[in-house]
């Protein structure tokens, strides 16, 4: 029989899995993982023919909350619906729309880098411990698409994973349906509805990702998905499982988009604070989905535990009753933050970036 610590791992690997096959983006907003019907928009001057895409900026960040549940799996996997939330940071933009996009999300895990070339596919992806290249990858629309659009591809993702290189086939077949608006807790958009199946074949199991997903026409980010997932395993008998889920944006904080929603929720996840002029004093503070940051900080060789909140719009405050340390901030966006510390004695400024957990 798997281990417990096998499974949590196959679930979270499953569970990435499908984010990432789920074109970087949103869905549906409720406990079940049942579908939702899109809303109406209630802005009568909202366009009936489709918006140029925007410039991407550096920094622009969409906010997604995933809810899903597992059935016909074995009984070490949660029984019950279960949330998270994640948040994609677009990062040095180019004027063909290619950019860096750094996943971030509520802890254990740390954040991930990907590549999108001009197209909207993935070339790359890394992670502290792990780091693919992906040939031909089509999993979303491309950044202009058009009614009745389909594709049907087939490509490789070669993982260096810690002691071995491994190899995963796919295969993806979709096809633009309409083009309708859809409103999430982050706003309403003008959408591309998509069909989408998705296959991967690992050395350990095959996988099946069915999912309807909406498109933001302005910003080519995915608004929403309802998804199905099937896995088989391979090579252990009866560890299977499936999953229903719904993904939906719920933040979003760009330079060009007409629809602006800031949520805390952006900013999960663990941090590295490093003092500045100093090699050895730092924190590593985890930053709750409700806005609560709590930590430890090392200074002068001592440690202190810190406690205190982070806002929507990003300023940071902790404080160490103890010893009277106290440290706030600003978040850039959410690969980034900076502000200043201080003591009844000192002090000074520091720079924080998002790490793994510890």
């Amino acid at each position: 029989m798997p281990s417990k610590t096998y499974s949590k791992q196959k679930m979270i690997a499953a569970f990435f899995t499908m984010i990432t096959l789920s074109a970087c983006g949103g869905g549906g907003g409720n406990d079940n993982g049942s579908p939702t019907s899109p809303s109406t928009p209630d802005n009568p001057n909202t366009p009936s023919t489709p918006s140029a895409l925007m410039e991407f900026r550096d920094g622009d960040s969409y906010t997604y909350s995933s809810t899903g549940y597992y059935f016909n799996a074995p009984q070490s996997y949660p029984t019950q619906p279960f949330t998270s939330q994640y948040t994609y940071t677009i990062k040095n933009p180019s004027m063909d729309y290619s950019h860096d996009l750094i996943t971030t999300s509520t802890p254990p895990n740390g954040p991930t880098t990907s590549r999108i070339n001009k197209n909207n596919q993935t070339d790359s992806s890394k992670t502290k411990y792990i780091s693919c290249e992906y040939t031909n990858e089509k999993e979303r629309p491309g950044f202009f698409p058009q009614i009745g659009e389909t594709w049907s591809v087939d490509y490789r993702r070669i993982c260096n994973q810690p002691g071995s290189l491994v190899t995963y086939e796919h295969s993806s077949t979709g096809q633009i349906i309409q083009r309708e608006p859809y409103t999430t807790e982050a706003g309403t958009f003008w959408t591309f509805k998509s069909e989408i199946t998705s296959k991967q074949v690992s050395p350990s199991s095959t996988s099946i990702n069915k999912r309807t997903c909406w498109h933001d026409e302005i910003s080519a980010q995915t608004v929403a998905c309802q998804g199905h997932t099937k896995s088989t395993s391979t090579t252990v008998p009866n560890f299977n499982y499936e999953r229903k889920y719904t993904i939906s944006l719920i933040g979003i904080n760009t330079k060009n988009h007409p629809v602006k929603n800031s949520r805390v929720e952006r900013f999960a996840g663990y941090w590295d604070i490093k003092i500045a002029g100093t090699g050895k004093d730092n924190c590593l503070i985890s930053i709750e989905a409700s806005g609560k940051a709590s930590g430890t900080c090392s200074r002068d060789g001592y440690g202190f535990e810190m406690e205190g909140t982070v806002t929507p719009e990003g300023f940071i405050a902790l404080l160490s009753r103890g010893s009277g340390l106290g440290i706030a901030g600003n978040f850039a966006d959410p690969t980034t933050a900076n502000g200043t510390w201080k003591t009844s004695w000192e002090n000074g400024t520091w720079t924080g970036i998002p790490t793994n957990s510890p």
